[in-house]
């Protein structure tokens, strides 16, 4: 594989023990994650010079993405994955499951105001890639920070000048890295950034968002206006998580998803939009929406319910060999969409299925599906394989293939889940950019 980078592989085995050095970069290019790596530096001071010589993450990439292209079986368990970062700095989870995490700490327990009191809690507002924007509020301020988890880096962010309760918190980073296919190359980002929304309500114009954009170029807050179409109402659309694709930031509602450039404000303040209608809905949707992005275009999984007589669940159940005290009256399930065109709006359906087909030797989960499992959410979409979606059910949370029509349970929670953002977990960690 060919680098775009200035150090080369002849450079990182330049000195008097090439094959001692060759020997062991091959050997640290099989560890698993980069934490297992940054361990090693440790051992030796050889070690540690081989690890921390300009380039040697890149080329560790650049052999986990040969290898995960060449491997001809599907490995649930390989990087990159994402870790469940719940919304009040609760005890995270791993999905896939990987040994190498068990002992790793990705809660937030670093950040200044973590030991200050419960007034002072933290909250996670907004994810991209392994980053992170979370927010302790005080009786008397407002602390904004940007963080990585995995590494342990974070920095404050000054206050903006509107510290009441935002509607929205938006959050785009550029990717530490790319794979370009085509060209066989990997290349690390050499002017890394990063941006903040802080979103308002225009009472104005029901059809203008206010915003404050923090960028690490700029340094300082700007404000902003989002320009929507006209028929777009902010004041009766509840807005929902951001997302990033093609690098731009983008927000969703119920009937719509939003894409701007947060780097792109012109003379009068103002910000122009990319608006794209919802897909077509059930009238009957229990309106739970989960988006994500993957191979290039964004998917949207959407519970829906239709009738479905109770006679029908009886005998499905008599043949499960489990018994239903009272069958529901309706059939939940999960339609994914793909997004075709994304100037012109166009989508398709690739998924529809419902919780009763969904098949499971966990008698618990079948007793779930089976009564349709109406409280359910689709949490996010699995890192490698979108056929398959992350499903939060009663105290736990559960793998669902929307292809092999299976579902399977990932980990228990003591208490009903709150709110959990996705944060990825790529080859080797993003490191935040100086904005000193």
């Amino acid at each position: 594989m060919k680098m775009n980078n200035q150090a080369s592989k002849s450079h990182l085995m330049k000195n008097d023990f090439y094959i001692i050095d060759d020997l062991l970069l091959q050997i640290l290019f099989r560890l698993p994650c980069s934490e297992s790596v940054i361990r090693c530096k440790c051992v030796s001071k050889q070690w540690c010079k081989v690890i921390s010589e300009p380039g040697f993450d890149a080329e560790f990439i650049a052999h986990k993405i040969n290898n995960s292209q060449l491997s001809s079986s599907k490995n649930e368990e390989q990087l990159p994955s994402i870790f469940g970062l719940r919304r009040y700095n609760k005890k995270p989870f791993i999905y896939p499951t990987h040994p190498t995490f068990t002992n790793l700490d990705f809660s937030l327990s670093f950040i200044p105001t973590y030991e200050q009191g419960p007034e002072y809690r933290i909250v996670v507002k907004a994810s991209c890639s392994d980053l992170v924007v979370c927010i302790s509020p005080s009786p008397k301020d407002l602390y904004l920070y940007v963080c990585n988890p995995r590494t342990k880096q974070y920095f404050q962010l000054p206050p903006p000048s509107q510290k009441k309760h935002p509607a929205l918190i938006g959050f785009t980073c550029d990717p530490f890295y790319v794979f370009d296919k085509e060209a066989d190359q990997v290349t690390l980002s050499t002017c890394f950034r990063f941006s903040v929304c802080y979103a308002f309500f225009a009472r104005a114009k029901a059809d203008r968002l206010e915003i404050e954009i923090f960028s690490s170029e700029n340094r300082v807050w700007r404000k902003a206006i989002l320009l929507t179409p006209q028929y777009f109402d902010y004041n009766y659309a509840t807005l929902k998580n951001c997302f990033t694709y093609k690098e731009i930031l983008h927000f969703y509602s119920d009937c719509a998803i939003i894409g701007f450039d947060p780097y792109k404000i012109n003379e009068d303040g103002e910000i122009h939009t990319h608006f794209i209608q919802m897909p077509p809905f059930d009238a009957t949707a229990n309106r739970g929406v989960c988006i994500g992005v993957f191979g290039g275009k964004i998917l949207v999984a959407e519970l829906c319910a239709r009738y479905v007589h109770p006679r029908q669940l009886i005998n499905t159940a008599q043949v499960s060999n489990i018994s239903i005290i009272e069958p529901a009256s309706s059939a939940y399930g999960i339609k994914v969409w793909e997004l075709n065109n994304y100037s012109t709006g166009e989508w398709s359906m690739k998924h529809m299925i419902y919780f009763h087909e969904l098949v499971s030797p966990d008698s618990l989960l079948t007793q779930y599906t089976m009564r349709g499992c109406p409280n359910s959410e689709v949490l996010f979409f699995h890192p490698n394989d979108a056929d398959t979606v992350l499903l939060r059910l009663p105290k736990l949370v559960a793998e669902c293939n929307l292809k092999d029509k299976t579902i399977k349970r990932v980990c228990n929670f003591s208490k009903q889940l709150q709110k959990v953002y996705g944060v990825a977990f790529p080859w080797w960690p993003s490191p935040l950019p100086s904005i000193m």
